[in-house]
């Protein structure tokens, strides 16, 4: 079968990403801690948690992707030996592991992704770990949120008014899901 044609936007950062690198960088270390960013782009918020101390696996369906996220990263400091750049296919992840922390930022836009992205949350999300997600509240993301639900996890919500210089005005969730 081969994989759908999907709307992607990796090369630059969303407003979601701003606001989920800024919760990561206001939050607790992450020392000794692996984490995964789902659909990295440029991976800022993978480079926010390698900041805080984690193992970061960035990781997207684009080569260019991966190869800006490191360059990205190289840029950063990033330790060599903290990060890996890794391609994956939400439709068929493979062995992709599991993680004390799934990252991911404007990611479930599109309804056609929601069956395999809560199929790879349940995956990638280690029995005591988390995902962090960040996104524009809208429709799409509240019946993905359902779905996430009903999937086993429970959901915390804050919303906040990102105010970045290079972004217009808007209200970002970030969610903070956890295994029941």
């Amino acid at each position: 079968m081969e994989p759908r044609e999907r709307l992607t936007f990796w090369w630059e950062a969303t407003g979601a990403a701003w606001a989920l690198a800024r919760a990561l960088e206001q939050g607790p270390s992450l020392e000794g801690r692996r984490a995964v960013e789902l659909g990295c782009g440029p991976g800022l918020v993978g480079i926010a948690a390698g900041l805080r101390g984690a193992h970061v696996t960035f990781t997207d369906g684009e080569d260019e992707a991966l190869a800006l996220a490191a360059e990205n990263a190289r840029d950063a400091e990033l330790p060599p030996e903290r990060c890996a750049f890794e391609k994956l296919d939400w439709e068929q992840p493979g062995d992709a592991g599991t993680y004390d922390l799934v990252l991911g930022s404007e990611i479930a836009y599109d309804y056609w992704v929601h069956g395999e992205l809560v199929a790879l949350l349940e995956r990638l999300v280690a029995p005591e770990g988390e995902a962090w997600l960040a996104d524009r509240p809208r429709l799409a993301i509240h019946r993905f949120l359902g779905r996430v639900r009903g999937a086993g996890f429970a959901v915390e919500t804050e919303e906040i008014d990102l105010d970045e210089p290079s972004f217009p005005a808007q209200r970002v969730a970030l969610y903070h899901l956890t295994r029941r």
